[in-house]
């Protein structure tokens, strides 16, 4: 019984660590201050305004627009961050926006200035209740 139990402990242990969302991945290339990158972040899934139904934001990816190369940065084993840290640019945010059963995959173009940090939210499309938005939130 012992080492049943040891071992029920071990597996719960790999699969939480597994679920862990990541560090915050930051750019690619020498260690910046935080004057010279720009951090989006998703929006804090309890602060949604009182809304009864909750969408969990998180990034998958991201590409600099016109570079055509698209940096992963989150995957369903190791989790998905809820804050990125880039340099200034044009880019691409891929997300992971999910809701109770439903998830997809929603992405914007923002331009990124240094030292900012972008506030990202998704929930359902007015226009289409079928489907997620991915919408900014606010600019600090």
């Amino acid at each position: 019984m012992p080492t049943r139990r040891l071992a029920a402990l071990v597996l719960t242990s790999l699969l939480a660590a597994g679920c862990a969302a990541p560090k915050t991945p930051v750019h690619i290339g020498p260690p910046l201050p935080a004057s010279e990158l720009a951090i989006v972040q998703a929006q804090d899934p309890a602060n949604t305004g009182g809304a009864t139904v909750r969408f969990h934001l998180a990034f998958e990816s991201f590409m600099k627009v016109g570079d055509g190369q698209r940096t992963f940065v989150g995957d369903a084993r190791n989790g998905y961050p809820t804050r990125i840290s880039v340099l200034p640019g044009d880019y691409t945010i891929i997300t992971r926006c999910v809701s109770g059963n439903y998830w997809a995959y929603p992405a914007a173009e923002l331009s990124l200035e240094a030292g900012r940090i972008y506030t990202l939210r998704c929930g359902v499309s007015p226009h289409n209740l079928t489907s997620f938005r991915l919408t900014m939130d606010s600019i600090e």
